[in-house]
């Protein structure tokens, strides 16, 4: 697993409406609902988004990526590396008590002892007062895009932290549920 080191946040765009919020969230294609590891978590009043998509191959994915997001959403801290250490031993903690107080199997033992493992893009979107500008800042290959309606399409207006689709890998940068992350990696 590559190191953690979030993506340096993008410069503020401004020049945003927003028409409301909608997220949803789809289970790859023959997955169920349970075995989807991503999530949302949206903060109207601050303008925080969070998405994290959690590792398919770790340990209690869907339980890491939204501890990861609830615990960015509410966040105060200007979007920088110390807003992702600021979130990490609270997000780490609620996975940890998920997993813990029962009689685990040894193949759970050794998946806890791993950790869990995701992605986490995180954005906010400045009052109108402000000019509505957005800044986002991400570990990993989870994105943003900033799209206007052009005709009958849309318009690529920005694209974060990802720019093309050929800037995809098959190992993207991850954070982990435990620290330090163990040398065996996912």
């Amino acid at each position: 697993v590559p190191a953690r080191a979030p993506t340096p946040p993008s410069p503020p765009v401004k020049g945003l409406r927003i028409t409301g919020f909608e997220a949803f969230s789809l289970p790859k294609q023959g997955a169920t609902e349970e075995e989807n590891e991503d999530s949302f978590s949206i903060d109207a009043a601050s303008g925080t988004i969070a998405i994290s998509d959690g590792a398919s191959s770790s340990f209690g994915a869907r339980v890491w990526s939204r501890a990861l997001v609830d615990e960015a959403a509410v966040s105060a801290v200007p979007l920088s590396a110390s807003f992702v250490d600021g979130l990490m031993g609270p997000a780490a903690m609620r996975w940890r008590q998920h997993h813990e107080g029962g009689e685990l199997a040894w193949w759970a033992q050794e998946g806890l002892r791993r950790g869990g493992f995701a992605t986490l893009l995180v954005v906010r979107i400045g009052k109108a007062s402000q000019g509505r500008a957005w800044q986002a800042l991400a570990v990993g290959d989870s994105c943003v895009f900033h799209a206007r309606k052009s005709g009958a399409g849309w318009q690529l207006l920005r694209a974060f932290p990802l720019e093309s689709a050929e800037a995809f890998g098959s190992h993207p940068m991850l954070l982990s549920s435990v620290s330090p992350a163990p040398s065996d990696g996912v």
